[in-house]
């Protein structure tokens, strides 16, 4: 990280930190909950070597970005707000992991940004995922609701509207889908909905990986590199 270039956005109150390496065309690379952007390190080497621009930040609240809390309104703005400013310029291709990914299906269903990308276990229905966390920390129903409707009052967005599941007809890019058979944190059977029902989003399955374990696979990484360079 410390041979990056740093860059800078603002999200809400928060300062977003991000670094970039190397010239020509970039490839964001967007984390997911509970990580941080260099996560992806096992990905740039061969997209340096091959001409390549590597593009990451830490989300809202996560690695050394500001914030003490976040959430997923605040993920996709974040996706939103980097599409803003200098260090998108000639951004190529994306790739995403889970609740990031979550962000950029929604930033490519509703902002126009239309480049390739390739989403990593993503999180197609976050409510869901969100409302499963409530219950398994006891806590109950009313108040979880009402956390998740001040949520949605103050960012403006709704669970129910805008969740990834329902906005896949919405996006024109073409988009590479890897998900493991074993994922117990984002459901693969919906990944296969998806693609099943675009003919633009293409799922590759891998089966023993689970949710993270994607993310340092060498046939994963193999792929991913070659399907951004064809």
């Amino acid at each position: 990280m410390a041979s990056g270039r740093r860059f800078q956005f603002r999200v809400h109150d928060k300062t977003i930190h991000g670094w970039q390496w190397g010239r020509g065309p970039g490839i964001l690379f967007v984390h997911g909950w509970n990580s941080c952007g260099i996560q992806f390190g096992h990905f740039f080497k061969n997209l340096l070597d091959n001409g390549y621009r590597i593009v990451t930040y830490d989300a809202p609240a996560h690695g050394e970005s500001q914030g003490r809390q976040t959430n997923f309104f605040e993920m996709a703005d974040a996706v939103a707000a980097f599409f803003n400013q200098a260090a998108a310029a000639d951004i190529q291709g994306i790739v995403a992991h889970s609740l990031g990914a979550a962000a950029v299906f929604n930033h490519l269903a509703g902002d126009g940004t239309d480049v390739e990308a390739v989403l990593l276990a993503p999180a197609m229905r976050p409510g869901k995922i969100l409302r499963q966390a409530f219950y398994q920390h006891g806590i109950p129903r009313p108040v979880s609701e009402k956390l998740i409707t001040d949520l949605e009052q103050q960012y403006g967005y709704s669970l129910l509207r805008h969740s990834p599941h329902l906005l896949a007809h919405r996006i024109t890019s073409r988009v590479l889908i890897i998900h493991d058979r074993d994922d117990r944190i984002t459901p693969y059977a919906e990944s296969r909905r998806i693609s099943e029902e675009r003919n633009q989003m293409v799922l590759h399955t891998t089966t023993g990986l689970g949710h993270k374990r994607l993310l340092n696979d060498p046939e994963v990484v193999d792929l991913v590199q070659a399907y951004l360079m064809e």
